[in-house]
């Protein structure tokens, strides 16, 4: 039977409402947590929903994990790029900013030594050290490391009058409004209360009995209900669960969590919501459950997408050999370029310039030139982008499965 939040229980049933909260804070699945929510000892039942989705989760991972690492080199590089792109704009979309792809790039190619700072290069540069397969170690021990963090990630982005104005984290009250504008929630005050409880949602990610998904889920939510910024408060906690997650062996996830949040923008509130209220007596397992399910739809959607480009990409690629002349002298050289416009297309973001294909081939740009055109006359689908500057390159995809059903 799916978990049910004590909130909708009290509405149906008192008696039930008062028997199951008093189920539940007796399980031997129940861990307590030193955070009062709303007067209530903050907890979390992990019952077989909870280790089900742990389980799912993990194989999807295992799966993906394998077909990426099957990929070739250039396609693993620029599906994390395009990866890597779309989370940095799609949790700036979910608070509500605009950002653009060309932003986020400018950002991410940003000289992080200039003087002059590009927007959302805090942000950017940040989720970028996520690509890395080292560790980063990121510091996550104390109220200082969340501050440090806050000013390289948000900080520039944030207007000058919702700045943190008290020690570390905020002074004054903070209140969270739904769209219609209705109070839904309001932060932790003091900022003495703010530091204590960010104290203990920090040790609850050191705390090594309970899976590191279920500690990453209940970290997101105490950062919600803290609340220690002013503004800012969503896109820190997203990227720390993102960090969490590409450092315990999750890296692809890492880069899809906001994707899915900002699909279920409404449970995802909804979720916070429940579990803020004071009929909710403290529990957090609806929020975890929620935030799994969110992990879990990305892993297997993650999974189906690498899934089919790879077989697509095995199939394009004998299309292209087929199509290639056996006595043509240029054959390997037009099969490597082919080949590398066929990743391009099939997990890229945009086109690659010529300089990148320069990089890739090896060879002058006259001489790529000169191999493009050959292609083209050779009916192959090249696409020349002559929009962008500068020029993109690419393969259509679609009119290569069209010449394999017609061969």
């Amino acid at each position: 039977m799916k978990y049910k939040p004590l909130r909708s229980l009290y509405y149906q049933n008192k008696d039930e409402y008062k028997n199951e909260y008093e189920k539940r804070v007796n399980s031997p699945a129940t861990v307590f947590f030193d955070i009062k929510i709303n007067g209530n000892k903050g907890f979390i039942v992990a019952d077989w929903e909870v280790v089900s989705l742990i389980e799912t989760i993990g194989r999807n991972n295992a799966e993906a994990a394998e077909i990426f690492c099957a990929l070739p080199g250039v396609a693993q590089e620029y599906y994390k790029r395009k990866c890597l792109i779309d989370e940095i704009q799609t949790t700036n979309d979910i608070e509500g900013i605009h950002s653009t792809r060309k932003e986020i790039k400018d950002a991410l190619g940003a000289d992080e030594t200039g003087k002059r700072l590009t927007r959302f290069q805090g942000i950017a540069k940040k989720y970028e050290k996520l690509l890395q397969t080292s560790p980063q170690n990121l510091p996550l021990k104390t109220c200082a490391d969340i501050r440090n963090l806050y000013d390289e990630i948000v900080s520039r982005e944030i207007d000058p009058d919702e700045q943190p104005d008290g020690i570390i984290f905020r002074n004054k009250t903070v209140f969270v409004f739904s769209p219609t504008q209705q109070k839904r929630h309001e932060g932790v005050n003091p900022e003495k209360k703010i530091i204590e409880t960010m104290e203990e949602a920090l040790r609850i990610l050191e705390a090594r009995d309970l899976p590191i998904l279920i500690r990453i889920a209940v970290f997101h939510y105490f950062f919600g209900f803290i609340h220690p910024f002013y503004d800012g408060n969503g896109r820190m906690s997203r990227f720390i669960s993102s960090y969490l997650l590409k450092e315990n062996s999750f890296p692809l996830l890492a880069l899809d969590l906001s994707h899915t949040i900002k699909e279920h923008k409404k449970a995802y509130y909804d979720a916070f919501r429940i579990c803020n209220d004071k009929k909710n007596m403290g529990d957090v397992t609806p929020f975890a459950i929620t935030f799994l399910e969110f992990l879990e739809m990305s892993s297997a959607r993650m999974k189906e997408n690498l899934r089919e480009g790879a077989h697509r990409l095995e199939r394009l690629r004998e299309v292209i050999d087929k199509k290639l002349g056996k006595d043509d002298k240029q054959r390997e050289r037009k099969g490597k370029l082919l080949f590398l416009l066929l990743q391009n297309a099939l997990f890229a973001l945009e086109p690659f310039s010529m300089q990148e294909l320069q990089h890739y081939m090896g060879c002058s740009r006259t001489t790529l030139e000169k191999l493009i055109s050959a292609l083209t006359d050779e009916g192959f689908p090249v696409i020349t982008d002559k929009k962008t500057r500068p020029h993109g390159y690419t393969l259509d995809p679609d009119r290569l499965d069209e010449a394999l059903e017609e061969g």
